[in-house]
């Protein structure tokens, strides 16, 4: 009689690796994980300071004729609070003597640079916010709109956070300011996207669908939602390949926040990557033809190293927003948020004047 003897299973332990001895498979896994965390720390590391997206090379030189040096120069606070005068076209106070004596100071779209850093509010803006006032928009509200320098966490946030995040130094009659728009500051806006481009603002497919309606802009979105009476508009940066298309789509982003009866506020940009100044002069030209404020932050930021601009020549230099503190007024962000701040109370005094 033959036996048939089950063949036994072999038993998986038997055949574990002696102990010290791991799999091949698993070190070449570790070690590919671990490289690729070596190059993210990297990468984080030196794109901490300003996380957006914009890559350029440094800013390319304004024409001989209309040029500020660009070198290190002690910061002036008068270059910040001086405001313009609606009626007439008063300029920063210009040496006697040298190539400058002899500049147009107008308030001219060629004269843009001598433009104040403060606007005042216009007539037409005056006009623009009472309509919004009847239509029901919140005097006590404005919205951001643009690219890096709006959507980053950092421009004004710290005004909603609570006074431990900033102190006002010099400038502590703003608190009155951070008071009444209390609630915009820390807000993220959702016309302001890294990397955008005029066009981006009054594209549906930049909305966000979780909280835009459909086929609604991201322009028409932030305005639905947080019904501002004001919009502080910076960009430009992006849209460097063609200044004639950046002109012309700015008038109608423009037109576009006009027609919801929202004040817009027009940002200079401290950066020149489009060559000759040509988007900060096309924003000169717009805020004449519509009568409405120029923030020319360009002008803010001259007298400080390197025109507030990180190496690159787009991003800004960072400081924390504690403008009593010595040298805290001589990086870009710093003085983005206090300028910001100060046109912000400008628009708020104006709004005052309205009912005395």
């Amino acid at each position: 009689m033959t036996v048939y003897r089950r063949r036994s299973t072999p038993d998986r332990r038997s055949h574990r690796r002696p102990m010290g001895m791991p799999d091949p498979m698993m070190v070449i896994g570790f070690g590919v994980v671990l490289l690729l965390t070596v190059l993210v720390f990297v990468f984080i590391s030196n794109r901490s300071a300003q996380p957006t997206r914009v890559q350029a090379a440094r800013s390319t030189p304004l024409d001989a004729e209309t040029s500020v040096p660009v070198e290190t120069r002690t910061f002036k606070v008068t270059r910040i609070t001086s405001t313009p005068d609606p009626e007439k076209t008063a300029a920063p106070t210009l040496p006697t003597t040298g190539p400058t004596a002899t500049k147009d100071i107008s308030r001219t779209a060629a004269n843009w640079q001598n433009w104040p850093v403060v606007p005042e509010f216009t007539q037409g803006a005056k006009e623009i916010y009472q309509r919004g006032q009847e239509a029901g928009r919140n005097p006590r509200a404005f919205s951001k709109i643009g690219s890096c320098e709006s959507s980053a966490t950092w421009f004004l946030e710290d005004f909603d956070r609570g006074a431990e995040w900033y102190t006002l130094g010099d400038y502590a009659k703003l608190s009155k300011t951070i008071e009444y728009f209390a609630g915009s500051f820390g807000r993220s806006s959702l016309a302001a996207h890294d990397g955008a481009r005029v066009s981006t603002v009054f594209t549906a497919l930049w909305a966000d669908r979780t909280i835009c309606e459909v086929n609604e802009t991201p322009l028409d979105c932030e305005i639905h939602v947080h019904n501002p009476a004001f919009a502080i508009i910076s960009l430009g940066s992006n849209d460097i390949d063609d200044p004639e298309k950046f002109e012309n789509e700015m008038r109608k982003l423009i037109q576009l926040t006009i027609e919801q009866n929202v004040v817009p506020i027009l940002s200079t940009k401290a950066d020149d990557l489009e060559g000759g100044g040509a988007n900060n002069r096309a924003l000169a030209k717009l805020a004449l033809e519509f009568d409405i404020p120029l923030w020319n932050f360009w002008a803010a930021v001259q007298d400080i190293p390197n025109g507030g601009l990180d190496w690159d020549g787009a991003h800004l230099t960072w400081s924390d927003n504690y403008f009593d503190q010595p040298g805290s007024l001589e990086s870009g962000w710093a003085v983005r948020n206090l300028t910001a701040l100060q046109v912000l109370d400008s628009m708020r005094a104006g709004v005052a004047s309205i009912s005395e």
